[in-house]
């Protein structure tokens, strides 16, 4: 089965709930984000910051950074031949599989260099995934206040066509902290954007309390930021 490559940030993907898969039974492993998306196969753009490949050529092993976070990509195989393709410092579009041991990476599966016209698209697909699916999380959180967990459970199946697994995980945003929502409130009245600095100007807050929030913000696809350093509401 062939499973479909869904645009993530990348922070999205380390901070995502992993789940192994079963070799036995044929069920890949998989990532769940924050909101509810069960993910096998992700696609990123980002900047190459470090690449290493072995003597022997079977290997190589690739450093990538975009807005949010960077990650690990491995490549076997053809894929150590396409690696000598790109350079440190290109924007380059990866898509594969995800996996953890020690820490979380992706088994590339294609890399590609990319421009910025590619990445300023790809940034755009991303925005439009995290809206359609806060929508989902709403309606969930929703009906998690007049419903009993087994109704919620199967009412949320039969709308959004969401496991249990991917339900929980959207029923953990109920414990978003005050001081959150006090952040997105500030954030969305400038269309603009704005910085972490300008942000402290608004809340009486420690600086490590506000860039917390940010993270926990940006998980929940409520922002994004638009520069380094300085962030807009996804509306």
């Amino acid at each position: 089965m062939r499973y479909p490559i869904v645009p993530l940030r990348i922070i999205e993907i380390k901070n995502s709930s992993y789940f192994e898969g079963n070799k036995e039974e044929k069920l890949p492993s998989f990532i769940v984000t924050k909101l509810g998306e069960k993910v096998i196969r992700a696609g990123i753009v980002g900047t190459l910051v470090d690449k290493y490949v072995n003597n022997e050529m079977t290997y190589a092993r690739l450093n990538v950074c975009d807005d949010t976070d960077d990650i690990i990509i491995k490549c076997f195989g053809k894929l150590v031949n396409e690696s000598f393709k790109v350079d440190i410092g290109d924007i380059i579009f990866v898509f594969g599989k995800i996996r953890e041991t020690t820490y979380r990476y992706l088994r590339a599966e294609f890399i590609k260099k990319v421009d910025f016209s590619f990445e300023s698209f790809f940034k755009l697909k991303i925005i439009k995934r995290i809206k359609q699916n806060s929508l989902k999380v709403n309606e969930i959180l929703k009906l998690s206040e007049i419903l009993s967990y087994n109704e919620l459970i199967q009412e949320a199946k039969r709308r959004f066509e969401l496991d249990e697994i991917q339900i929980n995980e959207v029923l953990k945003l109920k414990m978003i902290e005050k001081v959150d929502e006090k952040i997105y409130e500030i954030i969305e009245k400038f269309q603009d954007g704005i910085s972490i600095s300008e942000i402290l100007s608004f809340i009486n807050l420690d600086k490590e309390k506000v860039i917390k929030a940010i993270d926990s913000l940006m998980n929940q696809g409520k922002i994004y930021e638009i520069a380094p350093g300085k962030y807009k509401a996804i509306k």
